[in-house]
Order: structure tokens, then sequence, then C-alpha cells
């Protein structure tokens, strides 16, 4: 599927899109990201999510390798709560992205799935790829 973006954030890091035909926000992790960075991603993804009345987003981790602790802690103690106050849409989803079989990243991959779903409320679900992840948010 030939999906159209609009590019929000280009750095060497992330990359953060929109698709405005589906209204979904997708964020790329790209290599090993510090913990400001992963925050700057995170916050970067928030705003947008909230600017563009995103549906829903998409995470991908294929390309990932790894974030830090201190990283992680943060995204559950404070953006979650944060991203489940700003985000009103009893629709809204989050799908991940991950290629992940077995093993820490696969671990840590389950991991956030039940955390953010048990924080947030809202429905998350982890797919191979953009395509699935998509048209399970709009569906």
């Amino acid at each position: 599927m030939e999906i159209e973006t609009e590019v929000l954030l280009q750095e060497e890091y992330a990359e953060i899109y929109f698709l405005p035909k589906t209204r979904v926000v997708y964020l790329k992790v790209i290599g090993r990201w510090s913990t400001e960075e992963y925050k700057h991603s995170f916050k970067t993804l928030l705003k947008f999510t909230v600017e563009k009345k995103a549906v829903g987003v998409a995470l991908d981790q294929t390309q990932s390798k790894g974030a830090s602790m201190e990283g992680r802690a943060w995204l559950v103690v404070k953006w979650l709560p944060e991203l489940k106050n700003k985000v009103k849409d009893p629709d809204f989803k989050i799908a991940g992205i991950s290629d992940a079989k077995i093993g820490i990243k696969k671990f840590i991959s389950d991991y956030l799935q039940g955390t953010v779903q048990k924080m947030t409320s809202f429905p998350v679900e982890v797919f191979k790829n953009l395509d699935d992840a998509v048209e399970w948010i709009v569906k």
C-alpha cells in the first residue's frame, strides 16, 4: 500500500510522520537513542497527535537498537499519563511495529504493550509492518 506522508520530525535517531488520509501519526525509531532523544521524540509525538487530532499512533521499533531504562521509566511515569490526559478520543488506538520474536527486545516490547494498555485504557496491538498497523487503527 502506498501511504501518503507529511514529515513532522526528521532526526538521525527518529522520524515522525503524519498520514493525512488516515489521521495516524507514525514514529519510526532509528538506532540507539539517548534519554534526551527519547523524551524529545515522545514529546513531539504527543504534540502532533493532539494538533493533528490523530485517531491513533504507530510506533515502529524495527530499526531500534534500544533506549535507556531511564527513558522507558519516564515514558511510563510521565508521558503515558500525559497522553491519557490530552487524548480524549475513546476510539484512539496505539499500534506497535516490531519484528522481535524472542529475547530481550521481545520482552521489552511485550512489557511496554501491557503497560501502555493498563495505564491509558487505549487498545494496543503489535504488528509486523506499517500497513497492517494503520489498517487496524482505522478499522
